[in-house]
């Protein structure tokens, strides 16, 4: 059996928008990341208020911060027995781990 023809409101139309080229390349790169068309990217953005997280976005996100963790436990137990040559060295650790913690969250939230 067929399924239902659509009502004339609800079916999909095409529609014509105005932006600058800057704009409509970072609608189309946003769109690509999400895995989604331009027209859906769209439409989903404006109905959830946020870009969509695809699942394996979300399975990347995850392993990086286990990743993460295990940089940050290291340098925890090089803390307990550290001199200041070693302490200066998970300083930078440290700095590297933020910078990685800053892009995932660009990633998650972009600005």
């Amino acid at each position: 059996m067929a399924r239902p023809r659509k009502a004339d409101s609800e079916k999909a139309k095409g529609r014509e928008i105005y932006v600058d080229d800057r704009t409509w390349a970072a609608i189309k790169v946003k769109a690509e990341q999400a895995y989604l068309s331009v027209s859906r990217y769209l439409t989903r953005h404006r109905m959830a208020g946020n870009p969509p997280i695809q699942p394996d976005l979300i399975v990347r996100l995850i392993e990086k911060l286990q990743t993460i963790h295990l940089a940050l436990y290291r340098i925890a137990r090089g803390f307990a027995c550290a001199n200041d040559i070693r302490m200066i060295g998970a300083h930078l650790r440290l700095i590297v781990i933020e910078r990685q913690i800053t892009r995932l969250l660009d990633q998650v939230h972009p600005q």
